[in-house]
Order: structure tokens, then sequence, then C-alpha cells
């Protein structure tokens, strides 16, 4: 499920992304895939402060986006 969120939100399999996630802050910026999935789902040795935001027990979220970019791909 992780990996289908990326794939279809961050596209990394496209062009350069520039993720930084919110609760990240050794390792700040996830410039690959691997780097995202980690974010997610932890358990990467890489990135050892991932705790997985994805799998929190998370009961109420709010989503506010800063800006949209449109491509003629």
């Amino acid at each position: 499920m992780a990996i289908n969120h990326i794939n279809k939100f961050y596209v990394y399999q496209y062009r350069d992304v520039l993720f930084k996630p919110t609760l990240a802050y050794i390792k700040q910026f996830r410039l690959d895939f691997t780097g995202a999935l980690s974010y997610f789902i932890g358990g990467n040795p890489d990135y050892p402060k991932d705790n997985g935001f994805a799998i929190l027990p998370w009961v109420n979220i709010e989503w506010e986006n800063a800006g949209i970019k449109i491509y003629n791909i």
C-alpha cells in the first residue's frame, strides 16, 4: 500500500522529487523512492529514526497544499 501511495503521489519514477517529511529531522529530505518508503513504513537502517509515519495510529488529519504544478507530459 505504501509503495502504491508513493508511486501515485510522489512520482519518483518520472522526475526529481524534493520531499521533506514533516517528522524527519536527521535526514530531512527524501530524494529517492527508498528514502520516502522508509519514512512511511520504517525499518530501513539508513534512516534509523523513521518509525513509520503511515503506520502510526492516526485518528484525524488536516491536509493543506502549498502549491500545485501542472506539467504537460
